[in-house]
This record gives C-alpha cells, sequence and structure tokens, in this order.
C-alpha cells in the first residue's frame, strides 16, 4: 500500500498513498421523469470512481480529486468549497448516497480481488499440498486464536469469519449472491441490529518471545487483522457473494491437492480430508497467507489491501491533526 502512486488529498493538503485514498469524479446522473410528464433531466453528483478492480471496469471520468478513505469525512466534505476549483461544474453532494456507493464498490473491490486469485490458482495447480494460500480453521484452532492470538501459519495475513448464510423462513432460499456494481436492497439491513454492534475488525497481538523487551520502541509487532465478514458486508446478497467465491478458492485448493497426491486413501486421510468430529471440524474462519513461500503460486497482497481499505473506510472518525497520517490506516 505504501508503495501506491502519492496523490494529494484535497482535505488536509497531504501527498499520500492512493491506497490510503478514495478518487471521487462528477457525474452526470438521470433522474425519474416527473409528474408533468416531461423528459428526464439530469443533474451533476459527486461518486467515487475507480474502487473496482480495472479488468471489471476503468475509470469513468479522467477529471477527479482524491480524499481520505474514510466514511464520515463527506460529512466535512460539505462544508468545504475549496474542492469546486478542480470542477467546471458545480456538483451535489449527497454525503449518504455516496458514502453507500463506495462501500458498496469497495465491498466488491473484494470479491473481485478473491475471483482473480482463483484464477490465477488454476493456471497454476501446484503446490497447495505444501503452501496453502486459503484455508478454513478447526474450531480448535479458532478457539486458541480468539484466547491467546497463535496462528497455525507464520505469513497469516488477514482472518475472515464468514459464516454461510441461512435460507430465508419465508422464501425457504438463500439469498441470490450479487457481484454487480449496483447495490441491492437489502444493503442497510443490518444497520441498528445486534450484528452490527459487533467490530467489524480487529487486530491480533501476537504471542511475543521472552526477549521480546529488549526490542527499541519504534518496532512494533507485527498484528494480524480479524474481520468480521457479518458486520462487513451487511448486504446479504453481497455476502452470498463473497461466500461463494472463497468455498470456489477452498475447492480449487482441494482439487489441487488430490490431482497431486492421487487416490492414495492414506495421504488423502493425512491431508485432513477425512471426516473430522469435534473440534476438528471445520470452522466459519478463513485464513488468507502471503509470503515468501506463497508467491510462487500466487499472489495474495491485493486481496489483503482491498480488507484494509475496507477496514479503513468503516473504521472510527478520522480527526484533524491526531498524531501523524499513518493514524488514518
Amino acid at each position: 500500500m505504501l508503495a501506491s502512486p502519492l496523490r494529494k488529498c484535497i482535505l488536509t493538503g497531504v501527498n499520500l498513498p492512493s491506497d490510503f485514498l478514495i478518487r471521487v469524479t462528477p457525474r452526470r446522473v438521470s433522474l425519474a421523469q416527473g409528474l408533468s410528464g416531461k423528459g428526464q433531466r439530469s443533474v451533476a453528483v459527486l461518486l467515487g470512481d475507480g474502487l473496482e478492480h480495472p479488468k471489471f471496469r476503468s475509470l469513468r471520468d479522467r477529471r477527479g480529486f482524491y480524499v481520505l478513505c474514510r466514511a464520515d469525512v463527506f460529512d466535512r466534505f460539505q462544508m468545504q468549497s475549496t474542492w469546486r476549483k478542480y470542477l467546471r461544474d458545480n456538483p451535489t453532494v449527497d454525503a449518504p448516497s455516496i458514502v453507500a456507493q463506495i462501500g458498496h464498490l469497495l465491498r466488491l473491490r473484494v470479491i473481485q480481488e478473491i475471483e482473480l486469485l482463483a484464477a490465477r490458482l488454476q493456471t497454476r495447480p501446484q503446490g497447495a499440498c505444501e503452501v496453502p494460500l486459503v484455508r478454513r480453521l478447526t474450531r480448535a484452532e479458532l478457539a486458541a486464536l480468539r484466547a491467546t492470538g497463535a496462528l497455525p501459519y507464520d505469513d497469516v495475513t488477514a482472518v475472515l469469519v464468514l459464516p454461510p448464510l441461512n435460507k430465508d423462513p419465508d422464501t425457504k432460499s438463500r439469498p441470490a449472491p450479487n457481484a454487480t456494481p449496483s447495490p441491492d436492497s437489502t444493503a442497510g439491513q443490518l444497520v441498528g441490529t445486534t450484528a452490527s454492534r459487533f467490530p467489524a475488525s480487529e487486530l491480533l497481538s501476537p504471542i511475543l518471545a521472552e526477549d521480546s523487551d529488549d526490542l527499541p520502541p519504534e518496532v512494533q509487532p507485527r498484528r494480524t487483522p480479524f474481520y468480521n465478514g457479518v458486520t462487513l458486508f451487511p448486504s446479504r446478497e453481497q455476502r452470498a457473494a463473497l461466500h461463494d467465491e472463497l468455498s470456489n478458492l477452498l475447492t480449487i485448493e482441494r482439487r489441487t491437492r488430490f490431482s497431486e497426491r492421487g487416490r492414495d486413501p492414506h495421504s488423502r486421510k493425512s491431508d485432513g480430508n477425512a471426516r473430522a468430529k469435534g473440534d476438528e471440524k471445520a470452522s466459519h474462519a478463513f485464513v488468507i497467507r502471503s509470503g515468501t513461500s506463497t508467491l510462487t503460486r500466487a499472489d495474495t497482497v491485493p486481496v489483503a489491501v482491498a480488507l484494509w481499505r475496507l477496514r479503513m473506510w468503516e473504521g472510527s472518525p478520522w480527526r484533524y491533526n491526531a498524531g501523524t497520517w499513518l493514524d488514518i490506516a
């Protein structure tokens, strides 16, 4: 993220890596036809741009500027007028609409990056036995993680808890996955409910060695982000799409292990494909690895960056002059 191109935030006037910023552009949006029967008219509004992966959608407008990757900045954004000098039009700033649109696209970017990761794994289906990129924690591993912060690998870059969706009690069916730029009707279903009161993410503190007290104060131990998928993805349809993509990743990994080890029942049992019992059953927690050993198979950094940008967007309110610019992360 620190290696992304530098761009200037119009709110702070500071040059920051673009992964810490959101690009905003003016766009003409058509209004619904009025009661008078006259034709549609359009107005200029500000919307997020360049948030999806370039393979799916490129920039819509070359005119634009950057603001901090925080949902609450648009409340302060309306009180400033310095940004209007960057545009020829006088666009409308509808804070709730632009926040909902940007949040939906940031979540969509996570789904897109996982889809592209699955495509890269299919082109190089080797090494799943020695270096699994994505797998589920067992119930025992998840309990140990919550209690002590212990992880099964040293190169875990993210932990995402995402249970499968239950069937609707009325329709008796699960929601259809939505991986499109258009938000669905249940985008705000969990707002104000019990699930939304859980933190969207937290940083797990590692177990420090006995000689860690000798480290200088500026050296901070690595902390692994722990994401709550239900809070991060309040839309049931979008959460269903995310779960489908993660399940597809696990299927690719499982097929790769099967093709490498063959049909030997002993190797299949040692690989964990035998029916597990008790705490050895798989939990709803997915771990994503990123290190020197995983780069020989595929790069999971884009997935980690997409999750971290969503964490910044849904994080605590940003304040002026609160420490250094690193506080926005």
